[in-house]
């Protein structure tokens, strides 16, 4: 698919999504080498190569491996962006954290897509994030408030946040509002839970205890309302 391109002395940004089960699992090596030609030039890297994350953990497995060599074994030594569904197994997610780690000088923007993270999953995620990461993407299962406080402590100049959640455990609510982040310096925060924006309240509360929060959603924070009929903002 890509051998015939040669190599692009300039590129900077390579942005690719496809189906990994349909189109590369048999031979994936060509993007392999186009990764490797361009490694250390690219700032921005997107891959999203399955469409279908639901699909059962046996079809995530030639992804999952392919994620895990090609990591390891390349240094994007310039990356400042990534983007990446790092499948549903073990070995894609250690995949990204060689690159995140690997890339630890220049990394600036990180989004995880369709990867649900539980609690100690976050925490590994956050041990491999350099202290200067400036926006973060993540989906996890469920939003506890030891994720704000592992965020808060090791990501202390994060700049923008957004999570997307399955579920939000009753008690979230009083937790977040007697803890206090004043020395977080965050300044966007967004809040998805199946599809829909938090409610406002708490989206508020939660500004309350980050004072430095001055926008939600990226829309900022002085007219909004309930934002009931309001499209997911895909990023």
């Amino acid at each position: 698919m890509f051998n015939c391109l040669g190599e692009f002395p300039l590129l900077t940004c390579f942005n690719f999504q496809a189906s990994f089960s349909r189109n590369l699992s048999v031979d994936p090596s060509s993007l392999s080498n186009m990764l490797n030609k361009h490694r250390h030039q690219l700032e921005i890297l997107v891959l999203r190569l399955d469409t279908t994350p639901h699909l059962a953990a046996l079809s995530h497995q030639p992804l999952s491996e392919w994620l895990r060599s090609t990591f390891q074994e390349n240094h994007f030594s310039r990356l400042q962006q990534l983007q990446l569904y790092p499948s549903a197994l073990p070995q894609g997610f250690d995949g990204l954290l060689s690159c995140i780690q690997q890339s630890a000088e220049t990394l600036q923007r990180l989004v995880v897509r369709e990867h649900y993270l539980d609690v100690e999953g976050v925490t590994r995620l956050l041990n491999h994030i350099p202290p200067n990461l400036q926006f973060l993407r993540l989906n996890v299962h469920e939003l506890t408030i030891e994720i704000f406080d592992d965020l808060a402590a090791k990501l202390p100049r994060l700049y923008s946040l957004s999570l997307y959640i399955t579920h939000m455990p009753p008690t979230f609510a009083f937790d977040i509002e007697n803890r206090s982040f004043k020395d977080w310096n965050l300044y966007n925060i967004g809040i998805w839970q199946s599809g829909s924006m938090a409610s406002i309240h708490l989206m508020r509360l939660i500004k309350a205890t980050i004072p430095s929060v001055d926008s939600f959603w990226d829309l900022g924070t002085e007219e909004l309302s309930e934002p009931h009929n309001l499209e997911c903002i895909c990023l």
